[in-house]
């Protein structure tokens, strides 16, 4: 939003729930209603931002063309929340920038004060969280590993502390740190920024296969089964993550119509391979997802997705939306890839449009920027955290995965990854078939 002499206000919608990339506006002056079209799908969503539409200042209306007060627009009535339209964030919660007190005082008459969007959250740069700096400093690079046998690092999956899976958009392979390659899968989906494959407590690989089905290999490689066999072909899986907690497989799925657009969500699935959980909108039953990337878990087992089209989408384990993430400031521009989290429950991301990886706190408020090009990180795309060593794999877009060090205090960290206390049953599950086609919607 800008002034009439083109100045800058605020932002009054970031990525949007539902259309997520706003592409086309029309104000409609009858019913003071905004119209945004997305480039997302075919999906328009109609906005009041307008608290109430009388004078309020020359900024907006002439008082000179209203003959008197009864012809003059009453207060609008708060919306159902229930309904089609969708209520903005209101602008007081919003920082400005260089604005004129004038405009303030304008804006913020006419601005609705009392509503969210969706009620859901954008996060702000003003994060009220308080920040628990202990055990942070800058990091430290421990050594820079050469991957030879594949072009990129577009994913890490830790195995043990001398072995890693890694992939570049051709095969993945397993990795030894003295410099071997141990064993090499051709048949997997290898696309670009995705994290299509991950590790379990037992050291098996779970990874997306051409065929986009749900495989698991064993431990001495020998073995190849289907965990999740793809019957659906609306859905495909786009990336994929093994909970240490509860044993659930977490898979980032898309669908693209002709004539509706693209369509994603998450789908858990239990250690049988039936369907338990799928996330996908939040409260207002607005879409939340784009463009699935890379998924992880955190320690309080909030559901986090990398957006390629721009955002880190946060849900708690029940599927409700908690925050999406879209850079530092607000809006300033994300593409999100390689996702994990850190035994202080802090979420990192690389945004290769910085080539930079951010850190934020379990609430989703910006901590600081762990590389950038000045330490000679250039385009990281993959992370992984090492618990064992409290250690960072940073995978690069060249063939080049860096080791970081940047919690100085791994002594007072619990060992290992988080056990799982989650001693509910999940096997006896409703549904016997041991498929993808759980949503057709």
């Amino acid at each position: 939003m800008i002034n009439k002499d083109g100045q800058f206000l605020s932002h009054i919608l970031v990525r949007p729930a539902g259309i997520l990339q706003p592409y086309s506006l029309n104000y409609d002056v009858n019913t003071h209603r905004l119209w945004v079209g997305s480039e997302y799908n075919n999906k328009i969503c109609v906005y009041r931002y307008l608290a109430r539409q009388e004078t309020i200042s020359e900024h907006l209306f002439d008082k000179r063309t209203h003959a008197s007060e009864d012809e003059m627009p009453k207060p609008s009535r708060a919306i159902d929340p229930n309904s089609t339209h969708v209520i903005l964030k209101p602008l007081h919660d919003i920082k400005y920038t260089k604005t004129s007190q004038k405009d303030k005082e304008c804006l913020q008459k006419v601005m609705t004060s009392d509503h969210r969007l969706h009620e859901s959250r954008i996060v702000t740069g003003e994060c009220q969280a308080t920040v628990d700096a202990k055990g942070l400093e800058s990091q430290t690079l421990h050594r820079s590993i050469r991957i030879s046998g594949v072009e990129n690092c577009n994913h890490i999956s830790f195995v043990t502390l001398d072995q890693m899976w890694v992939n570049d958009r051709r095969n993945l392979i397993l990795w030894n740190t003295d410099g071997g390659i141990l064993h090499r899968l051709i048949d997997v989906y290898c696309g670009s920024n995705q994290g299509s494959h991950t590790v379990n407590s037992e050291g098996e690989l779970i990874y997306i296969d051409r065929n986009y089905n749900i495989n698991k290999l064993s431990n001495n490689r020998q073995i190849v089964s289907v965990l999740v066999k793809r019957k659906n072909f609306k859905w495909l899986p786009r990336c994929v993550y093994w909970s240490s907690r509860t044993g659930d497989t977490l898979v980032g799925m898309f669908s693209f119509h002709k004539n509706k657009g693209m369509y994603s969500k998450i789908i858990r699935f239990n250690k049988n391979g039936h369907w338990t959980q799928t996330i996908r909108r939040d409260s207002s039953n607005q879409d939340i997802y784009s463009e699935p990337s890379y998924i992880t878990e955190n320690n309080n087992r909030d559901v986090i997705m990398s957006d390629w089209s721009g955002a880190v989408v946060v849900t708690d384990h029940q599927g409700r939306h908690r925050f999406s993430y879209t850079g530092h400031p607000p809006g300033s521009g994300l593409k999100a890839c390689g996702v994990c989290t850190d035994p202080l429950s802090q979420i990192l991301v690389c945004d290769t449009r910085t080539d930079t990886v951010h850190i934020l706190n379990r609430d989703g408020c910006f901590l600081s920027l762990l590389t950038t090009q000045i330490d000679g990180v250039f385009k990281p795309c993959s992370l992984c955290y090492d618990y064992s060593t409290h250690r960072l794999l940073v995978g690069l877009e060249s063939n080049k995965v860096c080791e970081y060090e940047y919690i100085t205090e791994p002594k007072d960290l619990s060992d290992g990854r988080p056990l799982n206390t989650d001693k509910t049953d999940s096997s006896n599950s409703t549904c016997s078939d041991v498929s993808m086609c759980v949503d057709n919607s």
